[in-house]
């Protein structure tokens, strides 16, 4: 046999085993089950019988007895009701815990904070002296606001949330120990 011949054989024949695939693949896009021209959706008879609800559902007992479940929530480890809690303090107006805060500046003479609403995701820059949604900034230090109404008082801390762990010593952590 010529030593041409028998090095194309084998390309002859992935050529062949390929183009029998491609013509059943053919087939089967054209005449097989996925051709949506031969899926009848009634059946043989023309009726649609409509399938019976299940008798599961009227068998389970009623939500109010699933009340217990709710109340006590499973991922929180105490498992004690939630104590609902919208911040408004009552008969003053204000309402706590409604600032979140996101940066503090000290410069020379001034000290600046930068605060968000929880609610509204508004960002606001406030001065010590600076009255807000009934609150007085009271103070700013590098850790965080006061903020007074009357006499109620609410500290907003500064959380970091970048940076490396740092151990009691303020030694950073490091990985060959």
């Amino acid at each position: 046999m010529n030593p041409r011949l028998r090095r194309a054989r084998p390309s002859f024949v992935l050529m062949g085993l390929c183009a029998i695939l491609g013509a059943i693949v053919y087939l089967e896009i054209a005449h097989g089950p996925f051709n949506r021209s031969s899926v009848s959706l009634t059946p043989p008879g023309g009726d649609i019988a409509l399938a019976e609800p299940s008798r599961a559902a009227e068998s389970l007992p009623p939500l109010e007895n699933f009340s217990e479940i709710v109340d006590r929530p499973l991922f929180i480890p105490s498992r004690r009701p939630i104590q609902a809690d919208d911040g408004a303090v009552a008969g003053s107006g204000v309402t706590r815990n409604q600032f979140i805060l996101v940066g503090v500046v000290i410069a020379a003479e001034e000290r600046m904070a930068v605060m968000q609403r929880r609610a509204a995701r508004d960002i606001l820059r406030v001065v010590e002296g600076q009255q807000i949604d009934g609150w007085t900034v009271e103070s700013i230090t590098p850790e965080g606001v006061r903020l007074r109404h009357d006499d109620l008082i609410e500290e907003i801390t500064l959380r970091e949330t970048t940076g490396p762990a740092v151990r009691e010593g303020n030694e950073p952590e490091s990985e060959d120990e």
